[in-house]
């Protein structure tokens, strides 16, 4: 009636032969990839930027950073923007505390260019370019925008007001 199995052997789990076994697997993949690796090398038209240039992970973190470079530019470009409206509607008697503000932060926009990578992209170089001298230009029609003359000036060297009288700006 019914049928007589016979005990199976069962094997025992040994994690020293399952590591040894690993490692193995590990050195035989590891061997390949190295010989794929000599064969592309020994190629005549294969150098570094090659293979920079056919990384994938290499093009997705150049992709982040031109994607932050591009948002970087345009709050730039409208910080930018904003101060020269501001700038071209006064007028300075002197190179007094507002002066010297507007001054300051004219001047961060431009270490803030000074610190995007433009990595060697056309459209994000040109772009830095075209602000770098906007910014020179909102500087030098500040210094027009300026009454006083004097080279001697305490008050534009100071940079404060002295008194109040200086409404104008």
């Amino acid at each position: 009636m019914g049928h007589k199995t016979e005990p199976v052997e069962l094997i025992k789990y040994d994690p020293h032969s399952r590591k040894v076994e690993s490692k193995k697997i590990l050195i035989e993949k590891f061997e390949s990839f190295e010989d794929s690796l000599s064969k592309i090398l020994e190629e005549k038209d294969i150098n570094d930027q090659k293979i920079k240039e056919h990384s994938p992970v290499l093009e997705e973190i150049k992709l982040k950073i031109m994607s932050k470079n591009k948002s970087t530019l345009e709050s730039i470009e409208k910080t930018l923007n904003s101060l020269s409206s501001e700038i071209l509607v006064m007028e300075f008697k002197h190179k007094t505390t507002q002066f010297k503000k507007y001054d300051r932060e004219i001047f961060k926009l431009m270490i803030q260019l000074d610190d995007i990578d433009t990595g060697n992209e056309p459209i994000i170089e040109d772009k830095r370019k075209e602000l770098v001298r906007e910014i020179h230009e909102l500087f030098k029609k500040m210094d027009e925008k300026v009454d006083c003359k004097q080279q001697d000036c305490i008050i534009c060297k100071t940079g404060i007001d002295l008194n109040n009288d200086n409404k104008k700006e």
